[in-house]
């Protein structure tokens, strides 16, 4: 029989040892989140995006040895993590070639994509394939001014990246930021080419969010910070250029629907936000924002008559 003390049993110095070793290591796992990186070119997400991509771990490790290292998988993965090699025998990761060439086949594109959304929706992708399935998503994004201009490819392809968004947690962080992008770049201007007026309304309101996170030309047009005090909260420098492009391309959707007399003045509201901050665009997109901005002062000098 163990003898006993004041504080409990007594223990073999080595397994309190073993004991002390283990709270240690698990201290540190949970200490081990990752830090948002400004080299990474996404940089930080805008604010509507936030709290929709909770933090996953990244170890820099090869996949299969990151997914292992994470503490616990959901029980759908439970079977899968099971194996001895996890993504060693994976269909999923095995096929990934063979879909990345077929899905940038235009004549394919559709077809695959409904295939990979089928994937992503049955719960196959998980942390152990899912960045050579990454790889498929980037393939039919090759050319995403295709994907939304021809009406043949809307469907499948705002199914097959909203699905990925919804399952975006068995992704690491720099694909979260990339699928947020797509988000912006593709989906928003799908769902504005509906011409849904609730819908068209929520999407302007998120591209003047993502302008706001711009630096004004003049800081005195800098609206305050939402704390109320202290620096407005800004999009990371090395952000903005790829960010600018999806926000342009989507204001540019939005700005073909100027004749809807319900959406005029949200828009007017976005060309006045762009307006304020074009030096973040190109010299061809902030001349086309200058043109909007005039067309938006001659429509508002024209109310004031009619109604002055």
């Amino acid at each position: 029989m163990l003898p006993t003390t004041n504080v409990g049993t007594w223990a073999p110095r080595a397994e309190k040892q073993v004991e002390k070793n283990k709270r240690s290591d698990d201290s540190a796992g949970s200490a081990k989140r990752p830090k948002s990186s400004l080299k990474d070119p996404l940089g930080e997400p805008p604010p509507w995006f936030k709290d929709a991509a909770p933090a996953a771990v990244e170890t820099g490790l090869p996949a299969e040895a990151a997914a292992a290292s994470t503490s616990e998988l959901p029980p759908s993965e439970a079977a899968s993590s099971s194996e001895p090699s996890p993504g060693a025998k994976d269909e999923i990761a095995q096929a990934a070639g063979r879909l990345v060439e077929h899905i940038k086949n235009p004549s394919k594109f559709a077809k695959v994509a409904t295939m990979a959304c089928k994937l992503l929706e049955d719960g196959r992708v998980n942390k152990h394939n899912s960045e050579a399935f990454f790889e498929v998503l980037e393939a039919g994004m090759a050319d995403p001014k295709l994907r939304v201009k021809e009406k043949a490819y809307r469907v499948p392809c705002r199914a097959l990246y909203n699905a990925a968004l919804q399952r975006k947690e068995v992704f690491g962080l720099k694909r979260q930021a990339t699928l947020r992008l797509w988000q912006m770049r593709v989906i928003n201007q799908i769902d504005l080419l509906a011409k849904e007026p609730e819908q068209v309304l929520r999407i302007c309101r998120e591209i003047r969010q993502g302008l706001m996170i711009l630096p004004c030309l003049d800081p005195s047009l800098e609206p305050p910070s939402r704390s109320g005090g202290g620096r407005r909260e800004m999009m990371p420098a090395a952000a903005r250029p790829v960010w600018a492009e999806a926000l342009f391309e989507c204001l540019t959707v939005a700005m073909s629907m100027n004749d809807l007399e319900w959406a005029r003045n949200d828009l007017n509201m976005l060309v006045k936000t762009a307006h304020d901050r074009r030096q973040n665009f190109t010299d061809d997109q902030a001349s086309a924002i200058l043109n909007w901005n005039r067309k938006r002062k001659t429509g508002t000098d024209d109310l004031k008559k009619l109604f002055g």
